[in-house]
């Protein structure tokens, strides 16, 4: 079982690599299963093809973001805004190890592909989870309209911004010559005022 688990995980390791390298149009599972030193029959054991080994991908991520969002609950004064900021800035910074896989979802979320796993029905689950803990209410006491304006609110002002950052950074900082630790410093201190206005002002 070990060796399956190890197998599994190169696979997924290899195929991160090449998509984000090459996108996922560009990539050939050939490509794939040579760079995780497999053969190509291997693959077929674990995955259908390759769009279900990139869908496993994402769903791999998000149950690791969602297991590490997890243990930190624990540790969370929620009515804290210190806590609140030292909670997200911990799950911030973790992401900028997961750039490549960020890179392959937001190219492959503008593409028009209704049969495969949505991305953001992969992110409801934290979302509602968060706003149950931060609401200190049960699942069913939900309103629907606090739940998307806190959707929209975590993704299109926060995490988007957040990956684009990570993304695109680098680049920013050696096209306008700017120091990276200083360029990080001015992101965050935006980005606190944002999520802090967005979380506790719901």
């Amino acid at each position: 079982m070990e060796e399956d688990i190890s197998t599994k995980e190169k696979i997924l390791k290899a195929a991160e690599e090449i998509f984000a390298e090459k996108g996922y149009d560009g990539s050939s599972l050939n490509e794939i299963a040579k760079k995780a030193g497999i053969s190509k029959t291997q693959i077929f054991y674990y995955f259908e093809n390759k769009k279900d080994l990139l869908n496993e991908l994402f769903k791999h991520h998000i149950r690791k973001g969602k297991n590490f969002k997890d243990n930190l609950w624990s540790n969370v004064n929620y009515d804290s805004k210190e806590d609140l900021w030292k909670f997200y800035y911990s799950i911030a910074t973790a992401f900028k190890t997961e750039s490549d896989i960020m890179r392959i979802g937001l190219i492959e979320s503008f593409k028009s592909m209704p049969n495969d796993v949505n991305f953001f029905e992969l992110l409801d689950p934290i979302f509602e989870d968060s706003l149950i803990k931060l609401k200190t209410m049960s699942k069913d006491d939900i309103d629907e309209d606090i739940l998307n304006e806190f959707r929209i609110n975590m993704i299109f002002h926060n995490a988007i911004p957040l990956y684009l950052f990570y993304i695109l950074g680098d680049k920013f900082n050696k096209y306008y010559n700017v120091d990276s630790e200083k360029s990080n410093e001015i992101f965050f201190k935006t980005l606190k005022k944002i999520v802090l206005d967005n979380i506790l002002g719901l």
